[in-house]
């Protein structure tokens, strides 16, 4: 419900996810700030709310530490294509999942 809201007053832009990452359902979304975004959330860092927005993800990151480090090694190959398959299935395994 959140970012609907943030999406329907333009502080960030939800889209689909490219096809050029592999995934074909349409609606898997990436989202992404507008500079309006960035200055809020800029000035709001010292915030309760902010930090608990941070504390978070932190937690969420480091439960999945390891799956995390493997997914941005994938992400970061230089090989060419990627591999999409692998990217996809460390992907189901964090709780945010990230692209290139």
């Amino acid at each position: 419900m959140h970012l609907e809201t943030l999406a329907c007053i333009g502080l960030i832009f939800r889209f689909p996810v490219a096809l050029k990452f592999g995934y074909t359902d349409p609606l898997i979304t990436q989202l992404r700030s507008n500079s309006w975004g960035n200055v809020i959330s800029n000035e709001e860092r010292g915030s309760s709310a902010f930090h608990n927005i941070v504390v978070g993800i932190e937690s969420a990151i480091e439960k999945h530490l390891e799956c995390y480090a493997d997914l941005v090694k994938a992400c970061q190959s230089d090989v060419r294509p990627l591999d999409v398959k692998r990217i996809h299935a460390l992907n189901g395994r964090v709780p945010i999942p990230i692209v290139t």
